[in-house]
């Protein structure tokens, strides 16, 4: 009734909230670097899934095509200052497909006719931990929107229906 909704990053975070009552629309799942095979329990317990690496939007396109829906996550190689090693916006970043990736991504969702509901830009706290500079840390989040944005502007007359934000 709150609108609540939760983003698990491990199969088993899923299973855990699915136990505790939690509806399958209610739950985003954004592992890192796990095997396909936690992607297709994922699929199996129909929660919306966040992919973040090619090969696995690759595979996930091949087996599954436009009939489950996901949403990719982002990297747009932006930092607002804080620690290199724990940020996750920085271009070396195992998080997130790169946003220099955009034509590479176009073409498997092309040559699969995979089901892209939304793209997220991978900002969060880490992006800029550490910094204070909240103004800044601001334009930056507007601009790595904006990247994604150009994307989808870019590809509407040619059937990519994704939505920038698609949970």
């Amino acid at each position: 009734s709150l609108g609540l909704s939760l983003d698990c990053v491990s199969i088993h975070e899923v299973q855990l909230r699915l136990k505790a009552g939690f509806d399958p629309s209610e739950i985003l799942y954004t592992p890192n670097c796990v095997a396909f095979n936690e992607i297709e329990e994922a699929r199996r317990l129909n929660v919306h899934i966040n992919i973040n690496n090619i090969s696995i939007l690759e595979q996930f396109g091949n087996k599954y095509g436009n009939t489950y829906p996901v949403c990719i996550r982002l990297n747009p190689h932006i930092m607002a200052g804080g620690n290199f090693k724990i940020s996750t916006g920085h271009i070396d970043s195992k998080f997130g497909i790169s946003i220099h990736q955009m034509r590479h991504i176009e073409r498997i969702v092309k040559t699969t006719r995979l089901h892209v509901k939304g793209l997220r830009p991978l900002l969060h706290d880490r992006t800029g931990l550490g910094t204070n500079k909240v103004k800044e840390l601001g334009c930056i989040f507007r601009e790595a929107n904006s990247q994604v944005l150009r994307f989808i502007l870019g590809r509407c007359t040619s059937g990519f229906d994704v939505h920038p934000y698609g949970v």
